[in-house]
C-alpha cells in the first residue's frame, strides 16, 4: 500500500511541474502580445485566446494538484 501512495505522490509532483510550465507558457504568449502591440503597433489576435484556453487547463490540473 505504501508503494501505491508513493507512486501517486510522484505522479502528483509530475502534474505540478507541468502545471507550473503552463504558467510560463501563458506568460510568454502574453509577453509576445505586448511586444507586438508596442513595437509593431498591431497585437496578434490569437495570443490572448490561447492564453485563456491554457489557463483553463491550468486551473483544472493545478486545482487537483493543490487538493492532493
Amino acid at each position: 500500500m505504501l508503494q501505491v501512495a508513493r507512486a501517486i505522490t510522484r505522479f502528483n509532483r509530475w502534474i505540478g511541474r507541468w502545471a507550473s510550465l503552463a504558467v510560463l507558457i501563458i506568460f510568454v504568449f502574453l509577453l509576445a502580445d505586448v511586444i507586438m502591440r508596442y513595437l509593431v503597433g498591431q497585437p496578434t489576435v490569437w495570443t490572448a485566446e490561447l492564453a485563456t484556453l491554457i489557463f483553463g487547463v491550468y486551473a483544472i490540473i493545478a486545482g487537483g494538484y493543490l487538493l492532493a
